[in-house]
């Protein structure tokens, strides 16, 4: 059975939810029923109760694909998406990325290596776009 995994910071993100939802179900065939799994809260939170559920479906073998909107969806911590993903491989989970169409399959680790470092790509430009615009900030406060 396929699984959708979605997670929102706070319960006024609905609107996101159901976007990820929308985008997460394209990868369904017509009729194709899932799993879902749900969270609120942050990306930080390690122990997050829907992507624990979905885990323990996973141990149990009854879970075969993986639909999440984009890698962060899963976590913001690099180790933390590591570790899942690296989980769901050792369980034979084929994991899709719904934003940008990667599939991490069993038999394709060179995905799964792509997929995190794109990932580790996109937080470190954040961080550098945040960076720059707190300079900016600090600049604009020392000359005003």
């Amino acid at each position: 059975m396929k699984a959708i995994y979605t997670r929102i910071n706070n319960e006024k993100d609905t609107a996101k939810h159901e976007r990820q939802l929308e985008l997460c179900r394209s990868y369904l065939e017509d009729g194709e029923r899932a799993a879902y799994f749900h969270d609120v809260t942050s990306g930080l939170n390690t122990e997050a109760d829907g992507l624990a559920a979905l885990m323990n479906e996973v141990e149990n073998g009854n879970i075969t694909h993986v639909i999440v909107q984009s890698i962060d969806r899963i976590a913001r911590k690099m180790v933390m998406v590591n570790t899942v993903l690296e989980k769901m491989q050792r369980y034979g989970i084929t994991v899709i990325f719904a934003d940008d169409g990667t599939i991490i399959d069993n038999v394709d680790k060179y995905q799964y290596i792509l997929a995190l470092n794109e990932y580790a790509r996109r937080i470190h430009a954040s961080r550098v776009k945040q960076g720059i615009a707190d300079a900016k900030e600090r600049r604009a406060r020392t000359f005003a």
